[in-house]
């Protein structure tokens, strides 16, 4: 599910709070509870208090302004709008569109304007984000423990076509070799409405690079039935939107030619620029054509 950030001012404390708990009991990751701080007092406080800020609306997919807000928010919201987040401006008295109170930024298209109570704020992002993540009935989540999923189906079925990374993935992650929780990193599934493992790839640091800036898509794999429906390219474009926060370039291998083709139709490139690699995409550029 999605990362949020809520930005507010400290008079909206209890209602960052409210918000904050339905978006997680919802399935939503925070990516930093500001609430819990204490009013800073030094220069040192508001440093430490503007990085971790400034780390979480980076790491953030979408972030949430409630109004009225003071300048800290207008500032995160600014840092948002330059990396190209999803932001949803919530007011509950339409002030948004009154001119003497509105703002030029308010009206970009990638700001989404909530106006009402924050019950309709909250059901229009599970909405927007679920509809982001969903094709038909198919949703792509973050897996947060592997071991907690039915994996037999996908483990004979890809053995049967000869590919046993599934089960080496499997294997790493049972010890402890790659568990995809370093920094960047991350696991994802599809899953039919069922609730069943349809796709499943992850997101690595570049374990044959010493650049810290490159990731790398591993273990890939969808199974045959699923193909040919988009389920493939939902999922590695939602790895993508995972690696343009924390890589500058994604890089994979793929022997095939069918992989081949499936990836430089999403805007991989064809290269062994990168060690032990088929492929790579420049995230920053990427995210500046999305």
């Amino acid at each position: 599910m999605a990362k949020f950030y809520v930005a507010s001012s400290f008079k909206n404390i209890e209602a960052v709070r409210y918000v904050s708990k339905q978006l997680v009991d919802r399935g939503f990751i925070q990516t930093y509870d500001w609430t819990r701080n204490e009013r800073a007092s030094t220069f040192k406080d508001l440093k430490e208090i503007g990085q971790k800020e400034k780390a979480a609306v980076m790491e953030s997919d979408v972030v949430i302004v409630l109004l009225p807000a003071g300048k800290g928010s207008h500032i995160e919201m600014g840092i948002a709008i330059g990396l190209g987040k999803i932001i949803y401006l919530y007011t509950p008295n339409g002030e948004v569109d009154h001119f003497e109170t509105t703002s030029t930024f308010y009206h970009l298209p990638e700001v989404y304007k909530c106006i009402g109570s924050m019950e309709e704020l909250i059901e229009e992002v599970m909405e927007r984000e679920l509809e982001a993540n969903m094709i038909g009935e198919y949703v792509v989540k973050q897996i947060k423990n592997l071991l907690d999923m039915e994996l037999d189906d996908l483990i004979t079925e890809s053995k049967q076509e000869g590919f046993r990374f599934v089960k080496r993935l499997i294997n790493d992650y049972k010890n402890g070799s790659n568990t995809f929780s370093l920094a960047g990193e991350g696991l994802f599934g599809v899953f039919s409405e069922e609730g069943t493992l349809v796709a499943i790839g992850g997101l690595n640091q570049d374990p044959f690079s010493n650049e810290q800036e490159i990731g790398r898509l591993r273990r890939f794999y969808v199974r045959k039935e699923y193909r040919r429906h988009g389920i493939g390219s939902l999922l590695v474009k939602r790895i993508m939107d995972e690696a343009e926060k924390h890589f500058k370039i994604l890089v994979l291998h793929t022997d095939t030619e069918q992989g081949n083709l499936f990836y430089c139709s999403i805007g991989f490139s064809k290269s062994d620029l990168y060690p032990n690699s088929s492929h790579y995409i420049d995230c920053k550029q990427q995210q500046a054509q999305s």
